[in-house]
């Protein structure tokens, strides 16, 4: 910024968008190392920071998938207490997704995890 009028100002650009693409690509994949331990709660926060912060990425449709993915895990592992409100989380993501990328390769996927959610809401109310 301070130097608008530079000759470098193109090459410090193209090393700007290459660092945040490889920020978004690192928080993705931090995200979905707490999917893959398990802790469902932890990956759904980490993939709404990258959904967030990285609002641009390639890797927002997929973090919206996993996000909807741990939701639902979080939910399906949770006491019963617990359970209708983490469901109803699934559906808000599930429609955030459906909204953001109508035509996203995800919405069957996550489909059937809304399937799966509102089934477990209309049993138990």
């Amino acid at each position: 910024n301070y130097y608008s009028n530079s000759a470098r100002v193109k090459e410090a650009n193209t090393h700007i968008d290459q660092m945040r693409k490889q920020l978004a690509h690192k928080s993705y994949e931090m995200a979905n190392n707490y999917y893959r331990r398990g802790l469902y709660n932890s990956a759904s926060i980490a993939f709404r920071g990258v959904m967030k912060d990285f609002s641009e990425t390639e890797y927002r449709e997929k973090a919206m998938l996993m996000n909807i993915k741990a939701l639902y895990y979080y939910a399906n592992n949770s006491v019963s207490d617990k359970q209708e409100e983490r469901y109803k989380k699934v559906l808000t993501a599930y429609e955030e997704l459906e909204r953001s990328y109508p035509e996203s390769q995800y919405l069957e996927d996550a489909k059937k995890l809304q399937t799966y959610s509102t089934k477990y809401l209309t049993k138990h109310k």
